[in-house]
């Protein structure tokens, strides 16, 4: 197991005004149940995603009253400095989201993990065209 290294983030935490998560692979969640406790702010993310975090906390640490925000495909939201639209692509799991990120200083695009999927199981068909229309 590998947990990250909140060092950075524990020394400035009060300047932390919340967490995104894109989707509910291990690799993005799996940390939640080791950092948040020392960070306790709000974890944005979609319905999907905030019941496998609820679930993972529950079989970590027992009944714990994470404040999750529930965000979807088109929402528009503030957090601090950060004015972030959440972005549907497709990915091998269900409601996985890009962030496109605006701050006073520059526009940065997250695009998580995605992939161009003709034919997904769950979601609509990404065309190109969402990324570039929303930059």
């Amino acid at each position: 197991m590998v947990i990250p290294n909140a060092d950075f983030i524990n020394h400035q935490k009060e300047r932390l005004k919340g967490i995104v998560i894109t989707h509910a692979h291990e690799d993005h969640i799996g940390g939640l149940v080791h950092i948040w406790p020392r960070l306790q702010v709000p974890i944005y993310t979609t319905q999907y995603t905030a019941e496998i975090i609820q679930q993972k906390f529950f079989e970590s640490v027992g009944l714990i009253n994470v404040p999750l925000v529930l965000l979807s495909s088109g929402d528009v939201i503030d957090i601090g400095p950060f004015h972030v639209i959440c972005m549907p692509i497709t990915h091998s799991i269900p409601e996985t989201h890009a962030l496109l990120m605006s701050t006073p200083c520059a526009k940065v695009l997250h695009t998580a993990d995605w992939k161009i999927d003709p034919d997904p199981v769950v979601g609509d068909r990404e065309n190109g065209t969402v990324i570039y229309l929303s930059l």
